[in-house]
Parts: C-alpha cells; structure tokens; sequence
C-alpha cells in the first residue's frame, strides 16, 4: 500500500490573491468576449500571467476591475 506524504494528502488552502482565473471564467464574469479579456491581457489592462500559450488572471485584478466599474457608475 503506498502512503501519501501528509502534504500531499489533501489540497493546502490558498489565499485568495494567489486564486487565478481562466480567460473563460473571467469574461464570464465580467460579462465580455473572451477576445476582449486577451486584448485586455495583451495590452496590461488587466495584471495576468502567461503560462506557455494560457493566460491566467488572478482574481484580485478581476475585483479590482469590478471595483473600479462600479465605483464609475455611480
């Protein structure tokens, strides 16, 4: 019977600014096409980290996005 290491036996809780998002789930969230979130990825419009030919969004930038626009709309 193989053992797991205890670290390795279950997930370590992250905190949330290490949380990274796809490009999918962020234009879900933010409601835009996913080319947009690539242009806005593309041009350092949003902080994000390529990772081979991905690209990954920590959600702190996605809140602080969403904090901006609604601090617009008012």
């Amino acid at each position: 019977m193989r053992v797991l290491a205890p670290h390795l036996r279950r997930p370590a809780e992250r905190p949330s600014s290490l949380t990274f998002l796809t490009v999918e789930e962020v234009a879900e969230r933010l409601r835009l096409s996913k080319m947009t979130v690539y242009r806005m990825c593309q041009s350092d419009t949003i902080a994000s980290v390529r990772i081979g030919r991905a690209y990954r969004i920590p959600i702190v930038a996605v809140e602080a996005l969403e904090a901006m626009a609604e601090g617009s709309a008012e």
